[in-house]
Order: C-alpha cells, then sequence, then structure tokens
C-alpha cells in the first residue's frame, strides 16, 4: 500500500500536524531546519506522495490540468496524453483528457471551460496560430503543443514543437538519394500551420537537388484517418500513378493508402516508395513495414507537462513564452527502395 502521512510521522518521530505543514509548505509552521530536512528525508525514503483531492481540499486548489486532444483515434496523442499525465502525477497533479474532434470551436469551448473551473492550467495540442490561444494564456498557464513557435514578449504561450520542416526534408533527401525524382506530397487542407512545415521541408530538399516543386505532384485532402489514406488511394490512382514516391500526412493515412493502392495491384516499395510521419508502432506491422518521420510523442508530453509545471509554479518569466524544439529522426524500414527500371511504367 502507498505510504500515507501518518507512516511518515511514525518514522519521523514528528507529529501529523508538523509533518504535514512541512511536507504543504504551509505558513507559520515553527519547526528548525533540521526537522523539516529529516520529515522531507522520511517522507522520500516511504515514496510519500500526496493525494490530490486531499491537496485540494486543504489548499483550496484543484490540482487538475487540463489536457485537449484533437481527437482519439491516432494513438500518437496517446502518447503525448501518457507523457503529459505520468509527468503531472509525479507531481501530484491529475490530467482531464478531454478532445474536440478537430473543431476549432469546440477547442475554444474546452479552453473556455478550463478558464471557468480554475483548473491549474492547460495543455493543447494546437491546430491554430499563436493568436488563438492569447486571451487564455494571460487568464492560466498554457502550454501549446505540435505547432507554435516564436511566440514572443507579452503572449505568454509556452510550446513544445516537432521539427516538421526538418523531418520532411531528411524524408525527401532520402528519396533523392535513392533516385527517386518524382515525389509526391499527400498533405492536409487543415491544420495550416503543421500543413505548411511539412510542405516546406519537401520544396527545401527538391530544390537543393535542383528538381522543380510541381503543384500536380502536391494533393491535400479534408482527412487525417486510415480510410481517408484508403480512400485516397482508392480514388487517385491516376495521380499515384504519376509519382515514384510519395510523402504522407501521417503513418495512418500512409497505412490505408497502401492496402487501397495494393488492392490496386500496385506495389509498394516496388512500384512505388512510401514515408508517413509519427513512427507508431502500427508502421511496425504494416504491409511492407512503413518508413516514417518519427516524432518523441511521449517527450514532447513530458516536456509539455513539465513547463506548465514551472509555469503555475513561477519558475518562468511572465513576460515572454517559451518553446522547446523537438527533433525528428527518420525511421528506414521497407517501404522505400531505389529507382529502378521496374518503376518506369508509372512515368
Amino acid at each position: 500500500m502507498a505510504a500515507n502521512i501518518k507512516d511518515v510521522a511514525r518514522l519521523s518521530g514528528y507529529s501529523v500536524s508538523a509533518v504535514s505543514q512541512v511536507l504543504n509548505d504551509m505558513p507559520g509552521a515553527r519547526l528548525s531546519a533540521a526537522a523539516r530536512e529529516k520529515i522531507t528525508a522520511c517522507a522520500a525514503k516511504l515514496a510519500y506522495r500526496p493525494h490530490p483531492m486531499a491537496l485540494a481540499l486543504r489548499r483550496r486548489r484543484g490540482y487538475v490540468v487540463t489536457l485537449i486532444l484533437p481527437d482519439l483515434s491516432n494513438p500518437s496523442f496517446l502518447d503525448v496524453a501518457e507523457g503529459v499525465q505520468e509527468t503531472l502525477e509525479a507531481q501530484g497533479y491529475e490530467a482531464m483528457i478531454q478532445h474536440c474532434g478537430r473543431d476549432p470551436a469546440r477547442e475554444q469551448a474546452l479552453l473556455t471551460q478550463a478558464v471557468e473551473r480554475r483548473t491549474e492550467g492547460a495543455v493543447v495540442l494546437a491546430m491554430n496560430e499563436a493568436k488563438h490561444y492569447r486571451e487564455y494564456a494571460r487568464r492560466i498557464p498554457l502550454v501549446c503543443l505540435s505547432g507554435i513557435r516564436k511566440t514572443g514578449i507579452g503572449s505568454r504561450i509556452d510550446s513544445v514543437a516537432y521539427d516538421l520542416a526538418e523531418g520532411f526534408y531528411k524524408a525527401a533527401d532520402h528519396l533523392i538519394e535513392l533516385g527517386h525524382r518524382r515525389i509526391g506530397l499527400l498533405n492536409r487542407s487543415f491544420d495550416r500551420l503543421l500543413v505548411s512545415r511539412r510542405m516546406d521541408g519537401y520544396a527545401k530538399a527538391l530544390q537543393k537537388h535542383g528538381i522543380e516543386v510541381e503543384k500536380q505532384m502536391i494533393f491535400e485532402i479534408d482527412g487525417f484517418s486510415t480510410q481517408a489514406g484508403y480512400e485516397f488511394g482508392r480514388d487517385h490512382l491516376d495521380f499515384l500513378r504519376g509519382l515514384t514516391a510519395l510523402l504522407v500526412y501521417n503513418d495512418i493515412m500512409a497505412i490505408g493508402l497502401m492496402k487501397a493502392i495494393r488492392e490496386a495491384g500496385i506495389k509498394v516499395p516496388d512500384d512505388i516508395s512510401i514515408i508517413g510521419c509519427d513512427g507508431i508502432i502500427w508502421g511496425e506491422y504494416s504491409d511492407p513495414p512503413l518508413t516514417t518521420i518519427s516524432l518523441p510523442r511521449r517527450t514532447a508530453g513530458q516536456e509539455a507537462a513539465r513547463m506548465l509545471l514551472r509555469r503555475i509554479q513561477g519558475h518562468i518569466d511572465k513576460s515572454k513564452g517559451n518553446e522547446v524544439i523537438l527533433q525528428t529522426p527518420l525511421i528506414i524500414r521497407n517501404s522505400c527502395k531505389r529507382f529502378g527500371k521496374q518503376m518506369m511504367r508509372y512515368k
């Protein structure tokens, strides 16, 4: 069983009241530094952690943080949630997980709710530009995860971002090194900030090698799921037959796409090479295993939670936002191969 405050009192030799005053940093406690040190050491030895509800009652604070996800269908978001949750729980906080269904109005309503309920703060997998979050960041500690950059003095918006531009640059560069020149990009018509980062990296790699960025090789769809990828592959075979390689917005879309083109008799990677983005576990077991731009999702959740806690505890300059940018390595599997004569029928 988990240790409670009475166990700490028994081990330290001090009263429950004294132990409570020290562990909860309550004002007016008349205890020596040596006594405080002993109580703290005993609490650590017993791995004592205060219960969030008990803290709420004693301090009249909720110790609850709102975590807003775009949806629950993509396993990458659940990895982020795990990182946030475990980091908050270690500090006696709880994460209230909600999702907005990728609806900006719903996201706004959930943020308003977080403010009105006086939660300690919020982490949101942001779908919009910084201006959409500034008003909330003035009212509660707020961390945006996934895209916002350079929030600037006065914004107070902290952010954790994946270096998507660099990730898509490395992916496109890898395909070019394999001899591909007709490389497409399947992007989304939503999430404009994240879409542009993918496009920036893709275009940079092509331009580096003197390859023209052709509009007809870039396709945007209003979808993000495995089904969306499948339907695109089923309905746009002519587009795919004009390519030798394709970068896809995320892994789950790429997996759905590969199923559709396999049913159409197009082989991956013999006829077309495919690269996804996220690094989800499903990609290891797809047919073939998917080459992907890996996003450190659990690490991102941990970083976002740590940043939020620093903001809550007053350890961050209130006049400006701060950012952490995470690297995005390329994981090479079997969905890509060197361009060869066997692919010429799709030229």
